[in-house]
C-alpha cells in the first residue's frame, strides 16, 4: 500500500521511511506544490504533513488538498496544542493531529490507524483470507491450503493489493500505483510477469486458479 509524507523534518525522515517500508510503499515530498500534485494524481491510505513544508504552511496544504477532492486520511504534525487549533485543523479536513514532538514510533502507529479506518483498504489487518488463500501481513508470507509458499516482495505486495480489493477488478495503472514506487522506471509488461509468477507457484501448491484476467484492463481475485 502506498503513503506520502510532506515535509517531514529531515532528522527523522530517513528512519520514519525506512520503517514504514516494511509495510507501504512511501511517497515523500519537501515541498506543498509536489505534495499536492502527488495527492491528486495517486490515493494514498495515508497522508503525513508535517512542520517542514518550504512553501505552505501544513494547515493550509491540507485545506488546499480537501478542496482539490483529494479524499486520502490526512494526519497533521503540529506543535498547536490547544482546543481551538485541533478545531481549525479538522474544519481544514485533517483527520488526526499528532504533537510534532511526537515519537517515530507513535508517528508510525497514527499512520496505520489511518489506513485501517479507511473503508476502501483496509491493509492493516494481520491476515487477509480468500478461499483457500492466506496473507500475513505483518511478516509478509503467503500460504495456500495452509502450505507456505514463497513469494518475492512485489509479487507479494501485488497479491496483497488484490487481496484488498476482491470482488472487483483492478486496473494494470492502479497496481502500478500502488506496488511500485514513483520515480522508477519499470518495463511495460512488469505487471503481467508478476502476476504469471504468482499463478505458478500457486498452481503448483493448490492445483487451482488464484488470478482472473479482465482482458485490456487488469486482474481481479479468482473467486473460484
Amino acid at each position: 500500500m502506498r503513503i506520502l509524507l510532506a515535509g517531514i523534518n529531515k532528522g527523522i525522515i530517513k528512519e520514519l521511511t525506512l520503517k514504514l517500508k516494511s509495510v507501504f510503499v512511501v511517497d515523500t515530498a519537501s515541498s506543498a506544490s509536489k505534495a499536492l500534485i502527488l495527492s491528486e494524481s495517486t490515493y494514498y491510505d495515508s497522508i503525513i504533513i508535517g512542520p517542514s513544508l518550504s512553501d505552505m504552511d501544513g494547515m493550509e496544504l491540507c485545506r488546499t488538498m480537501r478542496n482539490c477532492d483529494v479524499n486520502s486520511p490526512i494526519a497533521l504534525l503540529s506543535d498547536k496544542e490547544n482546543s481551538s487549533d485541533r478545531v481549525m485543523g479538522f474544519d481544514a479536513g485533517v483527520d488526526v493531529m499528532i504533537s510534532d514532538k511526537a515519537s517515530i514510533d507513535e508517528i508510525i502507529l497514527q499512520t496505520n490507524v489511518l489506513a485501517r479506518r479507511n473503508g476502501n483498504h483496509n491493509n492493516c489487518e494481520n491476515f487477509l483470507k480468500w478461499g483457500n488463500i492466506k496473507l500475513d501481513v505483518k511478516n509478509k508470507k503467503f500460504y495456500a491450503n495452509d502450505n507456505f509458499i514463497y513469494l518475492r516482495r512485489k509479487e507479494f505486495d501485488l497479491l496483497e493489493y488484490l487481496m484488498i480489493n476482491r470482488g472487483k477488478p483492478v486496473s494494470k495503472e492502479e497496481i502500478l500505483d500502488h506496488v511500485w514506487e514513483k520515480g522508477i522506471d519499470v518495463l511495460s509488461n512488469t505487471v503481467e510477469v508478476h502476476v504469471r509468477s504468482i499463478r505458478v507457484k500457486f498452481e503448483k501448491e493448490a492445483n487451482s486458479k488464484i488470478i482472473k484476467t479482465h482482458r485490456g484492463f487488469g486482474y481481479e481475485i479468482d473467486s473460484g
